[in-house]
């Protein structure tokens, strides 16, 4: 199964540049949906999350705002350099393991 450049499943959209002769073709593109096709050929678009990442954003919130409170910050303004990579690191580690959670029984194809 090949993969979107944003991590999901490609899903059948695809972008080749038929523009080039064979030999001095780039591969082609493959995307999870319209949006990250838009965005990997430069066109237009911005991602957005799906029902199952937003319901993982949810299920993650209370750890990721536990982490603040750890830090005794409330304020992502005043966190140091190496606290706002710690904090990224955090949300997208937890946010990726409530996904993973939520595929667990998903069938691959």
């Amino acid at each position: 199964m090949s993969l979107c450049f944003c991590g999901r499943a490609a899903r059948g959209f695809a972008w080749h540049d038929f523009s080039r002769t064979p030999f001095d073709r780039p591969p082609p593109v493959h995307a999870c949906s319209m949006t990250c096709l838009d965005i990997a050929t430069r066109r237009k678009g911005q991602m957005k999350a799906n029902i199952d990442e937003q319901r993982a954003i949810a299920a993650a919130s209370p750890a990721i705002g536990a982490f603040l409170e750890d830090l005794g910050k409330s304020d992502l303004a005043v966190l140091t350099p190496q606290e706002w990579l710690a904090f990224l690191t955090h949300a997208y580690v937890t946010v990726c393991a409530e996904v993973s959670k939520i595929w667990e029984n998903e069938v691959p194809f």
